[in-house]
């Protein structure tokens, strides 16, 4: 069990803990309201105006409106609010308490007329309309602006959403590019692979038939078949001969060819 010192030091840390700050202007303000709520009251009961049942709560709720007011409007990022529910917080109880005041100094007659009568009765009815439409309004502004936040947040979540989809998006590609990349080198590798076994294939396939001529008989065209194909060449292809290819593609040499050409034309073959 805890013996009285420790219980001391536990009752210090706590109230150390308290926010004096706060409390003391709580005790203020309540104490301040104190004086403008029963002035207010006794106001509005004066020349029977409203009865203890109706003017003592009334007086209560503005001071209410004006409290929670302030909560609302500080809430808003406009100052209107809030500055016009000050003033007329502060119009409403000078008028309240110099009334009130007045009508006990008996300035006031207990039964105003004319011009008095009007003011008295404006005094009685707008400051209560008055704080109950501004306190109204302020709810209705701290209401939106919490709507206007919260769709913002929203908004900005949606957006660094969107940034880490497109993040992961690029990321996606990248690697697809690189497995791209990377199946195009395997490709080129195998292509390499493919050309030079063919290139040995063929290399072997030659080196066959040169060191087995029976097996592989090479027939090499005579001097009248070559020119028969040279004369063939210039029939086909006319203008479009091709002198080196089709060379090649008889496996003679360009000088051979134009002697065969010209062997054509001196027996008749060729025009």
């Amino acid at each position: 069990m805890m013996n009285t010192i420790q219980i001391r030091e536990q009752i210090k840390k706590s109230v150390d803990r308290l926010p004096w700050q706060m409390v003391a202007f709580i005790i203020i303000q309540l104490m301040i309201l104190s004086v403008t709520v029963y002035a207010g009251s006794m106001f509005s009961m004066q020349h029977d105006i409203f009865p203890v049942w109706i003017a003592v709560p009334g007086a209560v709720a503005i001071a209410l409106s004006y409290i929670l007011g302030i909560v609302f409007a500080n809430s808003t990022r406009s100052a209107f609010w809030s500055l016009a529910i000050n003033v007329t917080s502060l119009l409403t109880d000078i008028v309240f308490c110099v009334l009130y005041a007045l009508g006990q100094y008996k300035v006031i007659p207990d039964h105003p007329e004319g011009i008095l009568a009007i003011g008295l009765a404006v005094a009685h009815g707008v400051p209560f309309v008055l704080m109950s439409v501004l306190f109204a309004g302020s709810l209705h502004a701290s209401g939106k602006q919490e709507r206007e936040d919260h769709a913002a947040i929203i908004a900005q979540q949606r957006s660094v959403d969107k940034q880490r989809e497109e993040y992961r998006q690029a990321q996606t590609n990248l690697e697809l590019k690189k497995m791209l990349t990377e199946a195009s080198k395997l490709d080129l590798d195998i292509e390499s692979q493919r050309i030079s076994i063919e290139r040995r294939r063929l290399s072997l396939g030659g080196v066959q038939k040169v060191s087995d001529p029976v097996s592989n008989p090479v027939h090499t065209p005579s001097r009248d078949e070559q020119r028969t194909m040279v004369v063939d060449s210039y029939r086909r292809l006319g203008k479009d001969l091709n002198v080196t290819n089709e060379a090649k593609r008889i496996s003679i040499s360009r000088a051979t060819w134009y002697r065969l050409r010209d062997e054509a034309r001196d027996k008749g073959e060729l025009k």
